[in-house]
């Protein structure tokens, strides 16, 4: 079992760092974008 911890602990972190990295991208295309920024909003709301 304690294996099986470690890969869902390894996991959920790849997980955080992932939906930080697509904040970070959505960010970076959303702020040079004057109109209609929403289009091109990644962050999935």
């Amino acid at each position: 079992m304690d294996t099986l911890q470690t890969e869902i602990e390894a996991i959920s972190s790849q997980i955080e760092a992932l939906q930080r990295e697509r904040q970070q991208i959505s960010i970076a295309v959303t702020a040079p974008v004057g109109d209609s920024p929403q289009e091109f909003d990644l962050s999935g709301k």
